[in-house]
């Protein structure tokens, strides 16, 4: 049988893998890194389709990879596992590389100029064999190329006759230069894209919020027979603790079990998106037992449960130390409730 906690590291790889996917498809369908996107294939629909979809995968993904919300009342944390933290922050880098290649604009590269074409606007000479071979020597006789030749008298041209002077126009001005919205429409974008962000990560809150924690999952304190079941599991669980030939952590494990069993036949049971602070909290904490008491036992027990440390007798007595308060509160509770009945009959 696999581990929550396996499972849980599982799910969270599976689902980074798929934002880091997500992230890719984003990433090749931006015109800034130009991998998939050519010039003329910039208003190409499929590539509207292809940007939607992976900024939703990565919307989506990252959502799924937060940590729940911490409940009220100081709900009790675990240590965060290194791995999920580490591939977290990663995630959230290929995200904003991703995003930010997606607004960025094309990288253009000018084409160089082929070698050996002569250009009109520089003087000189050029070889036509475009290797660089310099123009021949200056012909034997004379010092200039036109020494060894006879000079011919060259007359004159004539005068060209007067042209007219051509009528003056008025000047124009220089046509208007158009404005690039460019800029203006990818800062817009990105804003769309944060509030949708934000608007997912809230709805992901409400929706774990509301999650078990409904009028009618929470224990009344009039509850009586609820209030016997809970006494009845912890008194349970102080005999599994008192077992002998078990080691601390089985026998932390099986009391808080104990415990999970008698509430359950109550008809509070834990709720699969409930932490262990989180369930007591709703059944004990509404039957009068101090958050304390109930924050020492399920510290004790996710050590036993999904730590790997080891445990000594000291955490046995922690956590039977905070069965005995949390009976003796509930008791005490139990007896007052009693007293002020029979003085108000």
């Amino acid at each position: 049988m696999s581990r929550p906690g396996s499972d849980m590291a599982l799910r969270r790889f599976g689902t980074a893998a798929g934002v880091v996917v997500a992230c890719g498809v984003v990433a090749l369908a931006s015109p800034g890194l130009g991998i998939l996107v050519e010039p003329a294939a910039e208003g190409a629909p499929w590539l509207g389709v292809a940007r939607a979809g992976g900024i939703a995968a990565v919307l989506i993904g990252a959502a799924m990879l937060l940590p729940p919300p911490a409940a009220r009342g100081g709900a009790f944390m675990t240590r965060p596992d290194p791995r999920s933290t580490a591939l977290s922050a990663a995630v959230t880098l290929m995200v904003l590389v991703s995003l930010l290649a997606l607004f960025a604009p094309p990288i253009l590269v000018d084409e160089q100029p082929g070698v050996g074409v002569p250009d009109p606007n520089r003087p000189g000479r050029v070889s036509e064999d475009a290797t660089g071979t310099p123009p021949p020597s200056v012909p034997p006789g004379g010092e200039s190329p036109t020494a060894g030749f006879e000079m011919e008298d060259v007359l004159p041209p004539p005068p060209l006759p007067d042209r007219p002077e051509a009528p003056r126009t008025a000047e124009t001005a220089p046509p208007a230069t158009p404005v690039d919205w460019s800029l203006l429409r990818n800062l817009a974008n990105l804003a769309l894209i944060v509030l949708a962000a934000g608007l997912a990560l809230l709805g992901r809150r409400a929706w774990r919020a509301r999650l078990g924690r409904g009028p009618d999952d929470r224990v009344s304190p009039e509850d009586e027979a609820a209030r016997e079941a809970a006494g009845v599991g912890l008194r349970a669980s102080i005999a599994e603790m008192t077992r002998p030939g078990n080691s601390p952590r089985e026998q932390i494990t099986a009391a808080y079990r104990r415990l999970l069993d008698a509430l359950a036949e109550a008809g509070v049971p834990r709720l699969p998106q409930e932490a262990p602070h989180e369930h007591l909290s709703r059944t004990l904490g509404a039957l009068g037992v101090r958050p304390a008491s109930m924050h020492e036992l399920t510290r004790v027990y996710v050590s036993a449960q999904f730590g790997d440390s080891l445990l000594t007798e000291a955490h046995k007595q922690t956590a039977e130390r905070a069965l005995r308060d949390s009976l003796h509160q509930l008791s005490t509770r139990t007896g007052t409730d009693r007293a002020l009945s029979r003085s108000a009959s």
